[in-house]
């Protein structure tokens, strides 16, 4: 890799981490697919996926149902990402946390989740985004 496209992508991941609050966003600190993602708890656009990963040294974006990786300016499917690094994925704490936040807020109907993701009350998801009244919907409709 060229010193000036490390340079450019070092300036990116500091914006990338600058415009998103620590408490919004995560950064893996693993590798899906070779390089490290940031997933935004609260992120606007909603293609591929609600969430989705945004990868931090390349213009690509996950879809974090299936793996499924994007071109960003294209919007053309690139490749999917193996079972294993999924596997990875679904059993991070934070990273499932955002995701069944993100269903519950965007009221998503169609999230496909893996039978092996990391099981979690809402008192947990809570904790681990900080969100101390955070609860879902069946939780609020028994009371």
């Amino acid at each position: 890799m060229s010193r000036l496209k490390a340079t450019l992508l070092r300036i990116r991941d500091f914006m990338l981490n600058l415009l998103t609050s620590p408490w919004f966003s995560y950064k893996t600190n693993y590798t899906i697919d070779g390089t490290k993602w940031i997933m935004s708890r609260d992120d606007l656009d909603h293609w591929p996926s609600m969430p989705h990963f945004h990868s931090v040294e390349k213009d690509e974006k996950m879809n974090v149902y299936t793996g499924d990786i994007y071109d960003i300016k294209t919007k053309n499917y690139l490749r999917s990402v193996g079972k294993k690094d999924m596997k990875t994925l679904w059993k991070d704490k934070k990273a499932v946390a955002i995701i069944m936040y993100s269903i519950e807020k965007h009221d998503i109907t169609d999230a496909k989740i893996p039978d092996y993701a990391a099981k979690m009350t809402a008192e947990e998801i809570g904790k681990a985004l900080k969100i101390y009244d955070f609860s879902f919907k069946e939780n609020d409709d028994a009371e």
